[in-house]
């Protein structure tokens, strides 16, 4: 006998399962492709050389607990499999301008 916590963790696991192997079957571009392998090295360039404005650590612990509870989070991945853009959560998180693509958390607003 299962319980319902265990039911639920293997039809998650099930459905993230059928998802891999739809996106698998789908045909993505090599453009596709450069494009976010483009987009994710100048997002974590930027965040190395400071050249993005970092956030507070209280934003950070924040944006942090938000994508961990989140269905698309996938071991420190924003998944793309499930809808999310792919990124590398820990630089997206700390930079002050990103935003989540489900839109549960935004840009830090400067305070007046």
């Amino acid at each position: 006998m299962t319980c319902s916590k265990c039911k639920k963790q293997r039809e998650y696991e099930m459905e993230k399962f059928n998802r891999l192997v739809e996106l698998s079957n789908q045909k993505t571009s090599r453009w596709d492709k450069f494009r976010f392998v483009v987009r994710g090295i100048t997002g974590m360039v930027k965040y190395a050389t400071k050249i993005s404005k970092r956030t507070s650590g209280d934003h950070v612990k924040l944006r942090q607990k938000v994508c961990e509870s989140c269905p698309i989070y996938d071991f420190g991945l924003c998944s793309k499999s499930f809808g999310g853009c792919g990124c590398t959560l820990y630089y997206k998180i700390r930079v002050e301008k990103e935003k989540c693509p489900k839109g549960k958390w935004g840009p830090v607003e400067e305070a007046n």
